[in-house]
């Protein structure tokens, strides 16, 4: 798991460190910024990303500052990057504006690459994991109906999935016993003894 979270990391902060001798230290800068997280917005949070030129352009326009997309330091992507810290800076600021229903509206007209920012909770009520079934209950033997987690991927000759409940204490251990040679004898003898459950 370690190794599966670095390589997914390090992946974007090598970086400069991609080169032997390294030209410059690891870390992808528009993600180290401080203002580079979910944004506050006058009700939530909300995660915005603008990437391209006309992302931003759509963005400056909509929070009425168009003037920002002729700014030398956020022109074109290099500039941007120089100026990272600056840029989202603007965008926190600018978030607290508005409603995260009012910039979910504005920005998806707009084009611009956004998302509420969910709690545990609300994904319970999100309508694509609704529509394929993330959350599906079913009967339990003992503690009544439960809730699960599906499998997010398919695999077609592997199917992922609940196959049986967790067994309780002692529940595998007839046929384990009887698989190792033990008789029903031998088996009822180790129970009264407590050395075994069935």
């Amino acid at each position: 798991m370690y190794e599966c979270m670095v390589s997914f990391l390090m992946n974007e902060h090598l970086q400069e460190r991609t080169f032997e001798p390294s030209s410059g230290p690891a870390g992808y800068q528009r993600l180290l910024t401080p203002h580079r997280r979910p944004y506050a917005t006058a009700d939530g949070y909300l995660c915005v990303m603008p990437y391209n030129n006309r992302h931003w352009q759509s963005f400056f326009a909509l929070i009425g500052r168009p003037d920002l997309a002729a700014d030398e330091r956020f022109a074109q992507q290099s500039a941007r990057s120089k100026n990272i810290d600056a840029l989202y800076g603007i965008v926190a600021e600018s978030m607290r504006t508005r409603t995260t229903a009012e910039w979910l509206q504005g920005l998806g007209e707009a084009d611009v690459p956004c998302g509420p920012m969910n709690t545990p909770e609300d994904l319970f009520n999100d309508p694509h994991l609704q529509a394929v079934g993330m959350f599906p209950t079913i009967a339990h033997p003992t503690e009544g109906t439960i809730r699960h987690l599906k499998v997010p991927v398919k695999f077609s000759k592997t199917p992922g999935g609940l196959q049986h409940h967790a067994e309780r204490l002692g529940g595998s251990s007839m046929p384990v016993l009887h698989e190792l040679g033990y008789s029903e004898a031998q088996i009822a003898a180790l129970a009264q003894q407590r050395v075994t459950l069935t």
